[in-house]
């Protein structure tokens, strides 16, 4: 996950390495920054915690915050498939005005779309 706050003199940025399963962790993300990019496990077997913490994040919108999705790996085999994954876990009509991105692990392009869509949001 990488979270982003404007400070005035520029964008404060936070990552977070592998998927961050502590509830308290989202919640003090989600309350301390302007952007959000919430990368996502396309595998097959990682869906139901995708979905967990979608729920959890849909209960903890609020105005202002702006964001977008990324599913990783998409290369790899046991992916469910970009438009199916985006259906399954229901991202549009939940999320609207977060674009959904898709990365794979040899193109570079792709896992820097999301922070450059980021980078050109206003607050």
């Amino acid at each position: 996950m990488f979270a982003a706050r404007d400070s005035g003199g520029g964008v404060q940025i936070a990552t977070f390495a592998g998927m961050v399963f502590e509830i308290e962790v989202w919640e003090q993300i989600l309350t301390t920054c302007d952007r959000v990019l919430v990368v996502m496990d396309s595998q097959i077997k990682r869906m139901p915690e995708n979905l967990y913490y979608l729920a959890y994040l849909r209960q903890q919108l609020r105005p202002g915050l702006r964001g977008c999705f990324c599913f990783s790996k998409t290369d790899l085999p046991a992916t469910m498939p970009y438009s199916e994954a985006r259906l399954h876990l229901g991202l549009g009509a939940s999320f609207p005005g977060w674009p959904v991105f898709s990365s794979t692990h040899e193109s570079a392009d792709t896992q820097l779309a999301p922070f450059d869509y980021l980078a050109g949001l206003s607050v």
